[in-house]
């Protein structure tokens, strides 16, 4: 009985510290040491922040209006007149785009005028392929459930997740 009272009024034992995160798990918020992955280029980030000002929302912003004034708008979100315009936007405005894109990110990146048109060569047909699975759905929603006053901003929040895509793919080799 000595024994159990004894280990009733005694001090509980000191509970074992914390398990500090491993190698294998990442601390949920980063310590006071965190630096950003070595991978990040913030020269890149400009190139394409300018992008996405300076082409890429203007852009949208009157080829949609054209595009709306060419072919009105219809109720029906599943109408063949959203098909075409569908058909209009990837397969004549996409390809255009795209390399107007690559032509852009080279040469603000200040590659020269061959090495974008090598660039180009090697890349297009992969990225064009990557354009259509992402962004003819995005389009067929945008142009079929999007009111016309903000597709411009559906577009943005899909150009967003569409510029780290090219990002990763058209430079992968830069790092500063």
């Amino acid at each position: 009985m000595a024994d159990a009272t004894t280990q009733l009024l005694s001090p509980p034992a000191a509970s074992p510290p914390p398990a500090s995160p491993s190698s294998e798990s990442a601390p949920l918020l980063p310590s006071p040491s965190y630096s950003p992955p070595k991978s990040f280029s913030f020269p890149r980030l400009l190139r394409f922040s300018s992008f996405g000002l300076l082409l890429v929302a203007p852009w949208n912003h009157y080829y949609y209006k054209f595009l709306d004034s060419a072919i009105p708008p219809t109720p029906d979100p599943l109408s063949v007149t959203n098909l075409a315009k569908v058909l209009i936007d990837q397969f004549v405005q996409a390809p255009f785009f795209t390399v107007l894109i690559f032509l852009y990110l080279g040469l603000v990146a200040g590659d020269s005028v061959e090495t974008v048109k090598t660039t180009i060569a090697t890349q297009y047909k992969t990225t064009i392929i990557a354009n259509w699975k992402l962004w003819i759905p995005a389009t067929a929603i945008n142009i079929g459930f999007v009111d016309p006053d903000y597709r411009v901003l559906f577009l943005n929040g899909v150009f967003f997740f569409w510029s780290i895509y090219l990002s990763l793919s058209i430079q992968p080799q830069e790092v500063e």
